[in-house]
């Protein structure tokens, strides 16, 4: 008991300290936190690693900030493969307090700002004039918030934020399950790539499952084997067709689709997932998928 006592607070001291430490050194501190070992950012190995040595070295090209933008995206998406795979954009604002204009009753929304991750609140279409107001409320704070600084992704920097209304999909009780698509260049040009699905994202008790260069056999060494349900493979494969086609410019990014009614539609574009930290991978996988990026430096 007195060792675990000891060990968290040493964490703690650990974090504090590091908050007045340049990003790197952060970003060091951090992986130590989670990780119990230290990563190697200037020579690495793994996945974790690769994506902070992109993070602290390679995130200086506007096009970063564009594609990571979840309102500029959409003019992307349509001009690479059009626009029906599109979420339907219900009112965009940088001013939350036109929110109070909107037409809530017609249906269900996700509102959410363009400029980070992890933001986002169900609006259901009965909505009263105090949760309008409430909802204002946290889009001021969205806007507030310099997502770059939350874990020094600095492409975040210098997006214009804003307010997005999009339709919903799904009851917003149970999540859709979300489609991930690792894309790695490789030798010959094409892509080696993993796909990620993860479901529960509503609960925040996410389940992971992983395909490694095919949609049929998940990665063996995790513990959840295979998600409950069929994967619908003529969706998929049509979404990893349109994933290399978006991301024909990059040597590593993470193309998300949702598929909704038999519908395929666009989620969002990643280049730094997890901000390097991401726990759920395993060891072996963060190593393969480090091996599967060749053309990082």
């Amino acid at each position: 008991m007195l060792r675990m006592y000891g060990m968290k607070m040493i964490r703690e001291q650990v974090k504090r300290f590091s908050k007045k430490l340049p990003w790197y050194f952060q970003d060091i501190c951090v992986y130590f936190l989670k990780f119990n070992r230290f990563p190697n950012i200037k020579n690495p190995k793994t996945f974790n690693e690769k994506v902070l040595y992109r993070k602290n070295f390679k995130m200086n090209e506007r096009v970063f900030s564009i594609l990571a933008d979840k309102f500029l995206v959409r003019s992307y998406v349509t001009r690479i493969i059009g626009d029906s795979y599109l979420i339907p954009l219900l009112y965009s604002t940088n001013e939350p307090d036109s929110l109070r204009e909107f037409d809530w009753g017609k249906q269900d929304a996700i509102v959410k700002p363009n400029h980070g991750a992890g933001m986002y609140k169900i609006v259901k279409h009965s909505i009263s004039s105090a949760q309008v107001e409430t909802l204002i409320t946290l889009c001021h704070s969205w806007l507030d918030t310099d997502f770059s600084q939350v874990q020094r992704e600095i492409h975040y920097k210098d997006i214009p934020p804003m307010i997005l209304v999009e339709q919903l999909l799904g009851d917003g009780v149970t999540a859709l399950p979300d489609y991930k698509f690792h894309l790695f260049r490789n030798a010959d040009g094409d892509f080696d790539f993993v796909l990620q699905v993860i479901t529960d994202r509503f609960t925040g008790k996410l389940t992971r499952y992983f395909y490694v260069n095919n949609l049929t056999q998940t990665f063996g060494d995790l513990t959840q084997s295979s998600p409950g349900f069929e994967l619908d493979l003529d969706n998929l494969m049509l979404a990893l067709s349109l994933s290399k086609q978006l991301g024909a410019d990059f040597n590593y990014v993470r193309i998300d689709w949702y598929i909704y009614h038999g519908c395929l539609y666009f989620g969002e574009i990643t280049f730094t997932p997890v901000a390097g930290f991401g726990t759920g991978y395993g060891r072996s996988l963060d190593r393969l998928m480090g091996d599967m990026w060749q053309y990082w430096s």
